[in-house]
């Protein structure tokens, strides 16, 4: 049985991704946030984002199952936002029509993309002092 998130996690997602996309001057895009997808996914999905970057719009949003390995915490779903902002921080580089070539550019592609998110996980987000 998996752990759901509550309104509590939700403005806590929202609050952090907020202050993420101020810290990284993301401010000229528009930004919507949503709680309670339950689409299906991996098991380890927690959170998502859906990018237009020509239009500059992105949806965040929090899922109802908390999937993760991880436990339900407040630091968690903090680092899940940040994760997040990553993606759009991102976007630039590795736009979605830029890897429609083939399916290993886009798994390679996805592959970078996370790992340079990790780095500023363990970077950026773990030794921030807001």
């Amino acid at each position: 049985m998996s752990k759901q998130t509550t309104k509590a996690h939700f403005a806590i997602f929202e609050a952090e991704a907020q202050y993420w996309i101020g810290h990284f001057g993301l401010n000229d895009w528009e930004v919507w946030f949503e709680h309670g997808i339950d689409e299906e996914h991996s098991p380890t999905v927690v959170a998502t984002c859906w990018i237009n970057l020509h239009a500059r719009t992105t949806i965040f949003a929090l899922c109802k199952p908390w999937g993760a390995a991880k436990p339900l915490t407040e630091e968690e779903v903090r680092r899940a936002a940040f994760h997040e902002v990553c993606h759009m921080l991102l976007s630039p580089i590795v736009d979605s029509r830029i890897r429609e070539d083939s399916k290993l550019a886009k798994e390679v592609y996805e592959s970078q993309e996370h790992a340079i998110i990790q780095c500023l996980t363990n970077t950026v987000w773990g030794n921030n002092n807001k």
